[in-house]
């Protein structure tokens, strides 16, 4: 494997961390130091690239369904190429496909699943949320694996701040800024679970992780 290739997997989480992590590479016959700088380097770009897509999610907060629970927004708009109205067209999906439209790093479907599954198959599921990482929820009254999506802009210990859209107040949909708890024995507003590992602790469901997080 290239520098660069195992450097992803370490970014991944594949080799440790710390000294466990230093052994492991020299025992494999890799210079050590090589590797942690095209980490670094890695990380800076990743860094440069979230932030962007934050700042454009930052510009969008507040941005409503036009009439109320209609799902007429301009995300849909862009999507379907063409105004659509009613319950078959929720746009949180749709919102992530729509900031990251262009990077080539997030797949542009208005399904959470069919993205997830994207993420999966190309092996960028992470443990670790950073900002900028795509999370995605699972409401405990769906059965499917994932109904909902958002964007990572902050994380603290165990707790994180996402944009998300499609969310329902004052009986419309909008977009704005949500602060959730991620312990493994709380809840996120009643139904809502995040699909999150973080430091060692799984939400209540399911016993997956599945967050993603951009590599450059």
């Amino acid at each position: 494997m290239s520098i660069s290739e195992i450097a992803d997997e370490v970014i991944a989480g594949k080799w440790g961390s710390g000294n466990d992590r230093r052994q492991r590479l020299e025992r494999a016959g890799y210079d050590y130091k090589e590797v942690q700088a095209e980490v670094n380097r890695k990380l800076k770009a990743v860094t440069g690239k979230a932030q962007k897509i934050i700042d454009k999610a930052l510009k969008e907060v507040g941005t409503c369904e036009s009439p109320a629970n209609s799902n007429n927004v301009k995300y849909n708009t862009w999507f379907y190429g063409h105004e659509v109205s009613g319950a078959s067209y929720p746009w949180c999906a749709v919102f992530i496909s729509w900031l990251f439209d262009g990077t080539g790093l997030c797949p542009k479907s208005a399904s959470c699943l069919n993205m997830l599954e994207w993420f999966e198959k190309n092996g960028q599921v992470v443990k670790t949320p950073k900002a900028g990482d795509i999370v995605f929820f699972r409401y405990s009254t769906n059965s499917r694996r994932t109904n909902h999506v958002g964007l990572v802009i902050d994380v603290k210990g165990n707790n994180l701040t996402t944009i998300e859209s499609d969310i329902a107040f004052n009986n419309q949909r909008l977009l704005q800024v949500e602060d959730q708890l991620t312990r493994a024995s709380s809840t996120l507003d009643s139904a809502k679970q995040a699909l999150y590992e973080l430091q060692g602790e799984l939400t209540n469901t399911p016993e997956e992780v599945v967050t993603y997080r951009e590599k450059s």
